[in-house]
């Protein structure tokens, strides 16, 4: 059964519901859903081909407090089917016709508001550098407990970029090695204290984190992050990170 609501022409872009405020209730822990017409668990598009897969992780992914809010089966017409307000999208990058990568810029240009995460089987971190330069701010292996996903799509939501651990290592060790390049255009010219934070982004630090091994204040943080990306040129931590390493910062 196709789930992802195919047509023949172009669908017209659909808006999410505005939802009241739900308690925290029985069943439900302490996790309130939506209130102000904004969820408190980010709302998100599943893209995969297969639909007995998608329907299993949706229940899945909604155990951990994610609302998907739609789902496609066809990524050449995923980009028309993904609703404004959707804040994140979850997709596959390994189709039998379609290009992976080249889905995801589709996605970061019909939607560059909306971070994307990369989830799939393949752990190879030429794939997961490609999908990162694409624009993926994150990328989770299928192997990965589906409560990674879910952290994911709380991170991504927030702006920040995830790597599944295991990928992370594979795409550190790789550059490290030279067998990928990661070096990007731009002017390189970063402050000493950017290169301490960009030490840090090595480790996988978050801005919290970051402030507090630097005596500064996460928005301090966050503004060093975004200058740092400014000049390297790329799109989000993660880029900025691997390019450190490849460069023997951290």
């Amino acid at each position: 059964m196709h789930t992802g609501g195919c047509h023949a022409s172009r669908p017209p872009r659909a808006e999410l519901p505005l939802l009241r405020h739900v308690p925290a209730g029985r069943g439900t822990g302490n996790l309130p859903t939506y209130t102000r017409g904004v969820s408190a668990a980010p709302a998100v598009h599943l893209i995969d081909e297969r639909a007995l897969f998608q329907d299993a992780l949706r229940s899945l992914l909604e155990a951990e407090g994610i609302r998907v809010a739609g789902q496609s089966t066809r990524p050449e017409r995923a980009p028309a089917e993904v609703a404004e307000g959707v804040e994140a999208i979850i997709t596959e990058v390994e189709f039998r016709d379609a290009d992976g990568p080249g889905l995801v810029r589709r996605l970061r240009v019909d939607h560059p508001r909306t971070p994307v995460i990369a989830y799939t089987g393949a752990d190879d971190p030429e794939l997961a550098l490609e999908v990162i330069r694409a624009g993926a701010a994150g990328y989770v292996l299928k192997d990965d407990d589906v409560e990674l996903l879910a952290r994911a799509a709380r991170i991504v939501r927030g702006g920040d970029a995830f790597l599944s651990p295991p990928i992370a290592r594979l795409v550190v060790d790789a550059v490290a090695r030279g067998s990928i390049a990661a070096a990007p255009a731009g002017d390189h010219r970063v402050s000493g204290r950017e290169l301490e934070v960009l030490e840090l982004l090595t480790r996988g630090l978050d801005n919290q984190r970051i402030a507090s091994e630097l005596g500064i204040s996460p928005r301090t943080v966050k503004n060093h992050v975004a200058h740092i990306l400014a000049k390297l040129g790329f799109d989000n931590r993660v880029q900025a990170a691997v390019w450190a390493v490849r460069h023997g910062i951290g």
